[in-house]
């Protein structure tokens, strides 16, 4: 049987029916537990992006022998276990997954043997579609993260708000937990431990007294400006639940600067935030730069605040640049592009400050990983992979995108920049051509 869904190849799955299927999860689980020891909770996505392999005449019936299958694999293989699944997949796919669907998935399921992980509360709320998933366990919270980009934002007063709103709701069901799940970390860590605090307070401590409390933490101290300036961030990077524009035109990526390349981004609808405000935070931030450690966290989030800023200017500079080549103005579409180019380069210099955020270490250490040269080349294509094309479907490219030293000057620059160049060379043939 055939599941696909995602946009790539489809997948082989076992029908519930065959013994084997049963069989082969009872032995997986067997395995799993004598490599990593014995566990109360085991997670089983069966059918996350991609559609089940179920006829439409009894759809319903066949999705519940599923979730009985799978239960009672797990069952079996780990008594008194619970299963433990996403609910993404529920949200992702709303025309397949209707209410009739999903119960039927989950009705010979026991109530406190299941937790469904509804993790996209900053985009979608499926447990409020889908009726708090039927009396079974789920927990709440936020992605976030997409990919292990790291373009700086969050919202910390949504989060303060959703949760006291949610434990206020009369229909929130079976709610047993709450948290974030994002695809990567190593980035926006004041977002991680705000959503991480939150639930000890119930939402009841307002932002501005974690937001001393936690800087007192991660610096030592928080003199008055370093406070102020914090509250600029809040107001400027720190107020953007999602980013709608990591998806414009069918490209991924954290900014305009790292999607591939094109001519048609007079369009581009500004990226969120308030980016004077974060300015002026940058700008008293570097001032009271003096008072700290060259080696503190303070220097860390100064710079993660630089990026964000130098980045979205790079941002507006592309589509300035493209509009003034699709003007015919030569002149200035010249030196804007020479002027993307400079601060792309210094961007990329600066980031040194964050030897982690490094494609050279990225790189480096999948190719250390590897037993033999033979196996690290496999991981090291597939770390530049990754980071690029991620699997080769097309609308993923740059999903994975990184702010990281390297990749501005190696790849979204010198890589993407020849690319654009193309782009420019047909546009001024086409110029050129029209006025002669």
């Amino acid at each position: 049987m055939l599941g696909s869904g995602g946009g790539f190849e489809s997948t082989y799955l076992l029908d519930p029916k065959d013994p084997l299927f049963k069989e082969i999860g009872i032995r997986f689980i067997e395995l799993y537990t004598k490599l990593y020891g014995e566990s109360n909770f085991y997670l089983a996505d069966s059918f996350n992006e991609i559609e089940p392999p179920v006829s439409k005449e009894h759809k319903n019936e066949e999705l519940s022998d599923y979730g009985k299958i799978i239960y009672e694999t797990i069952d079996e293989a780990a008594p008194g276990a619970t299963w433990v699944m996403q609910g993404w997949l529920f949200g992702n796919d709303k025309e397949f997954w209707t209410k009739e669907a999903t119960k039927s998935f989950l009705n010979k399921v026991p109530n406190d043997r299941l937790i469904i992980q509804d993790y996209a509360n900053d985009r979608y709320k499926v447990w409020e579609n889908q009726e708090a998933f039927y009396g079974k366990q789920w927990t709440y919270g936020y992605v976030h993260n997409y990919g292990g980009s790291n373009p700086v934002y969050g919202d910390l007063n949504f989060y303060n708000q959703e949760l006291k709103s949610l434990l206020g709701r009369s229909n929130k069901g079976n709610l047993v937990g709450y948290g974030v799940m994002p695809e990567g970390l190593n980035n926006n860590s004041v977002v991680y431990e705000y959503i991480y605090d939150l639930p000890w307070a119930q939402g009841q401590e307002p932002v501005k007294n974690w937001l001393k409390t936690y800087l007192n933490a991660r610096y030592g101290k928080t003199p008055k400006p370093v406070f102020k300036a914090w509250k600029l961030l809040i107001e400027s990077v720190y107020s953007t639940k999602y980013w709608e524009t990591r998806w414009w035109d069918s490209r991924a990526g954290a900014y305009l600067f790292f999607k591939r390349p094109t001519l048609k981004i007079s369009t581009f609808k500004a990226s969120p935030g308030n980016k004077e405000k974060l300015k002026q935070a940058i700008d008293i931030l570097e001032i009271q730069s003096k008072n700290f450690d060259k080696n503190s966290l303070f220097f860390y989030d100064l710079l993660e605040a630089s990026r964000q800023y130098y980045t979205l200017s790079i941002d507006e500079l592309l589509v300035a640049c493209v509009k003034a080549y699709n003007d015919k103005n030569i002149e200035k579409a010249d030196a804007l592009y020479n002027d993307i180019q400079k601060k792309a380069l210094e961007l990329d210099n600066m980031l040194s400050g964050q030897p982690l955020n490094n494609l050279n270490y990225w790189l480096t250490s999948s190719w250390d990983y590897g037993e033999s040269t033979e196996v690290s080349k496999i991981y090291l294509k597939n770390a530049k992979m990754l980071i690029t094309m991620w699997g080769g479907n097309d609308h993923l490219n740059d999903y994975a995108s990184k702010s990281w030293q390297g990749m501005y000057k190696e790849f979204y620059w010198y890589q993407g920049g020849k690319c654009f160049c193309k782009h420019l060379e047909y546009l001024q043939l086409i110029i050129n051509l029209s006025t002669n």
